[in-house]
């Protein structure tokens, strides 16, 4: 079966990021000086509710589904990439390894794709470093590309279950740091979030939202992040 080849506009000038640790935090280095990722000025929104959660069933049980999701969502985003690069042009030739590797993964793949041929175009990032000044923060996007002809930040994920909207707040906060980034670097603009859930059903979830929407939570989350860095120091 032969896949859909995408337009693509890559944009060959967005620098190489060279990731660091500061103080068990990512930072990325950029032209103008160390910025954390924007993974990690979220991580401090709703900490109260992963320690709950872990309490709840266990360190053992949790490290046991976290390394599963990571697992799952790094086979998932490396065959996401590969397809979008052209890379997997007839799944007839490509299933046999990718079976052999994770079967459960496969089909999540090929679930995903059912849908986004029909809704993704002229792709202008997949997995690549971008960074704000004026925001202070940088990070690797999924994908900028079109999606129902607008230019949108497209972050894809795995699940072991179907998510509400109000448990994702924070991947719509990340996208719209990535849309500002794009749009800072590139001079494009970035108005669309889409966030892609595959949950083990196998059956899409897609919720698209306005960068607008998100901007002032974007901020705020910096703001409380840059808060929180400071007190520790404080307290040091």
């Amino acid at each position: 079966m032969k896949l859909k080849q995408y337009d693509r506009k890559l944009i060959s000038e967005l620098p190489e990021l060279v990731r660091t640790n500061i103080g068990g935090k990512r930072h990325y280095e950029t032209p103008s000086g160390s910025y954390p990722s924007i993974t990690t000025v979220l991580s401090i929104r709703g900490k109260e509710g992963i320690y709950a959660w872990r309490k709840r069933v266990g360190n053992e049980e949790a490290n046991r589904i976290t390394k599963r999701a990571t697992t799952r969502g790094t086979h998932f985003h490396s065959l996401l990439e590969q397809y979008f690069l052209g890379e997997i042009d007839d799944l007839d030739t490509f299933s046999g390894a990718a079976l052999a590797k994770n079967p459960a993964v496969w089909y999540l793949f090929l679930e995903a794709v059912q849908v986004l041929e029909t809704k993704i175009n002229n792709i202008y990032c997949i997995e690549d470093y971008l960074y704000s000044d004026e925001y202070k923060v940088a990070g690797a996007v999924d994908m900028i590309a079109e999606y129902d002809g607008v230019v949108s930040v497209i972050d894809f994920k795995t699940s072991n279950s179907e998510k509400k909207e109000e448990w994702i707040e924070n991947y719509f906060i990340q996208g719209t740091a990535y849309a500002k980034m794009f749009t800072e670097r590139t001079g494009i603009p970035c108005s669309q979030l889409v966030i892609f859930i595959v949950p083990d059903n196998g059956i899409p979830q897609i919720f698209t939202k306005s960068v607008d929407d998100y901007t002032s939570l974007l901020k705020s989350a910096i703001e409380d992040f840059n808060c929180y860095q400071e007190q520790k120091r404080l307290d040091i």
